[in-house]
C-alpha cells in the first residue's frame, strides 16, 4: 500500500513538473520596445473595455443605439492604435534583422579566413533563426487578431515606413545580439569570442 501511494506521489510530481516546464518554454520574452508597447496598449484597451462593459451593464436604461455607435467608434479607434503600434514593432524587427544580417555578412568574410570562432557565427545565426523568426511569427499572429489576412501584409507595409517612425534607440547595442557580453582574444592566429558573464 505504501509503495502504491509513493508511486502515485512521484507520478504526480513528474506530471506537475512537466506541465510547469512546458509553460515556461512557450513564453517568449521580447526585447523589441515597440512590441512591448503594443502589448501594454493591448492590455490597457482590454482593461478599459472590461470596465466600460461593466458600466454599460449597470446602465441598461440608456438607449441601445447610442451605446452601439459608441462601442463601434471605440473599437475602430482601438484597432487603429493597435495596428499602428504593431506596424512600428514590425518596422523595428525589420531594421534589427537587417542590422544583424549585415553583421553576419561582414563576419562571414572573417570566418572564411578562419579568423572567427564557430561559436560567434553560431550565435549570430541562432539570433536570426530563433529570436527574429519567433518574433516575426508573433507579430503576424497579433496582426491576424486585428484583421483577418493582415498577417500576410504587415511586414510589406512596415518596410515602407520611414526609419524615424520607430523608437530604435541604438541598434549597435541591440539586446538581440548582446544579452551577454562577449570578449575576444587571439589564440593561434584565430580570433575567439568568449562569454564574459560566465
Amino acid at each position: 500500500m505504501i509503495i502504491i501511494l509513493f508511486s502515485v506521489v512521484i507520478a504526480f510530481i513528474v506530471i506537475l513538473y512537466s506541465i510547469l516546464t512546458k509553460q515556461k518554454v512557450d513564453i517568449h520574452e521580447t526585447e523589441n520596445p515597440e512590441l512591448i508597447k503594443y502589448f501594454e496598449d493591448k492590455a490597457r484597451i482590454l482593461n478599459n473595455t472590461t470596465n466600460n462593459t461593466n458600466i454599460n451593464n449597470t446602465n441598461n436604461t440608456n438607449s441601445n443605439i447610442n451605446n452601439t455607435n459608441t462601442n463601434t467608434n471605440t473599437n475602430n479607434t482601438n484597432n487603429t492604435i493597435l495596428r499602428s503600434q504593431l506596424l512600428k514593432a514590425a518596422k523595428y524587427l525589420i531594421t534589427t534583422s537587417e542590422y544583424i544580417r549585415n553583421k553576419e555578412e561582414s563576419a562571414e568574410i572573417l570566418y572564411e579566413q578562419d579568423l572567427l570562432s564557430d561559436r560567434y557565427m553560431n550565435k549570430i545565426k541562432k539570433v536570426l533563426e530563433e529570436q527574429v523568426f519567433v518574433e516575426k511569427c508573433l507579430i503576424q499572429q497579433q496582426a491576424e487578431e486585428i484583421k483577418a489576412g493582415y498577417g500576410d501584409t504587415i511586414f510589406s507595409e512596415a518596410y515602407a515606413l520611414p526609419d524615424n517612425c520607430i523608437n530604435s534607440g541604438d541598434l549597435y547595442n541591440s539586446t538581440y545580439l548582446y544579452n551577454n557580453t562577449y570578449s575576444g582574444y587571439i589564440d593561434k592566429n584565430r580570433f575567439i569570442i568568449r562569454n564574459s558573464n560566465k
